[in-house]
């Protein structure tokens, strides 16, 4: 009967683990989410940035800036990569 209580006790402690570790899931899962609409506001900015840049171009020479741009709409094309493999990954 000992042996009942200990594994009764140790199940009610795994559950209320197991419980603790679904709601941080869930709130890294919303933090997730949260920086994935962050970042797409980023490109978005961005991509804006770049285009802007162009068109100051023609007027003027292009700059040290520019380039910059350019290097940053590189990344955000690897990170929205990265982030499509990560979501694929975490829908397994």
């Amino acid at each position: 009967m000992h042996v009942l209580l200990k594994f009764s006790i140790e199940n009610d402690q795994l559950f209320v683990s197991m419980n603790s570790m679904s709601d941080e899931l869930r709130m890294i899962e919303g933090k997730v989410v949260e920086i994935s609409k962050l970042q797409e506001l980023f490109a978005e900015n961005v991509l804006h940035q770049v285009s802007l840049c162009y068109s100051v171009s023609t007027y003027f020479s292009p700059s040290f800036h520019c380039d910059r741009l350019k290097q940053l709409k590189t990344l955000l094309i690897r990170l929205k990569n990265l982030r499509r493999i990560y979501q694929k990954e975490m829908n397994k």
